[in-house]
């Protein structure tokens, strides 16, 4: 099994899972399901978000569906905080939260 980044470390969640949870540098959960799982991309992983879409609903996301979590903590992985968005939707909503330098591109945050 690979790991979808390098960096990727291995996260214990509450309950049973039918596969390895692993944590993105950026904080962000994916879940090794195997390859051919309906669910999974071809190299057998999705985000756990979209993994639990599937689950409660039997049907794959589209690609341009994503899921965002609404108090920006991936960690919080319970329904009521997960909504699903269009791509452009969901970028426009990060986007107008984001700060801007005096040349009106995003500024770099800073890791605390």
């Amino acid at each position: 099994m690979a790991h979808p980044h390098p960096k990727s470390r291995r996260v214990e969640l509450p309950g049973e899972w039918p596969g390895t949870i692993t944590m993105t540098p950026d904080g962000r959960l994916r879940i090794y399901l195997g390859r051919g799982h309906g669910a999974a991309n071809s190299a057998g992983w999705t985000w756990l978000g979209r993994f639990l879409a599937w689950a409660s609903t039997g049907v794959r996301l589209p690609t341009e569906i994503h899921v965002h979590h609404m108090d920006n903590d991936h960690l919080n992985i319970r329904e009521e905080n997960r909504m699903h968005l269009h791509r452009s939707e969901h970028s426009r909503l990060h986007a107008a939260t984001r700060t801007r330098n005096e040349k009106g591109q995003f500024a770099v945050e800073e890791a605390e």
